[in-house]
């Protein structure tokens, strides 16, 4: 893995070929799917590309989410589901990608507030009121109850 992260900052701050870059960091995901600096890799040299390579990204990070599935805790599980979705959501305006993974990290984490917003926000420019008003119920009788779950995705 030391050697593809070398790699990866070679070609990108001493060769200054991007594309080489991403390519090297979709095979550090690959070669360390657990790895949360290599998911942050893989972001960060998909944004700095012209145009930027946030489809082959999102691809990259659902792999190795499946591909680790198992062996993360639920705090990197939501972390990295939580990244997906937002790659989904903002980069390749694809709500439905992004509903399906913020309801991921729901199902991890279900008082995790950055999913509730997210998935709320989304039901709502889809039109689905009957999803938005579920969503508003839950946090209103959470917030009656006084408890909060522990935050397992922060």
């Amino acid at each position: 893995m030391t050697r593809v992260t070398a790699l990866v900052s070679l070609y990108e701050e001493h060769l200054r070929k991007p594309e080489q870059a991403f390519a090297w960091a979709t095979r550090l995901v690959e070669l360390s799917p657990t790895s949360e600096s290599a998911w942050a890799t893989v972001a960060r040299v998909a944004a700095e590309l012209r145009p930027p390579l946030w489809s082959e990204a999102y691809r990259a990070l659902v792999t190795a989410r499946e591909a680790a599935r198992v062996e993360l805790d639920d705090a990197a599980l939501c972390g990295l589901t939580l990244m997906i979705a937002g790659i989904a959501e903002r980069e390749l305006k694809d709500d439905q990608a992004a509903l399906a993974a913020y309801l991921e990290a729901l199902a991890v984490d279900p008082s995790r507030a950055e999913a509730l917003d997210a998935a709320e926000r989304i039901y709502e420019r889809l039109g689905d009121w009957q999803e938005v008003m579920g969503i508003l119920d839950g946090a209103s009788s959470s917030s009656r109850r006084g408890t909060r779950r522990a935050r397992r995705c922060s």
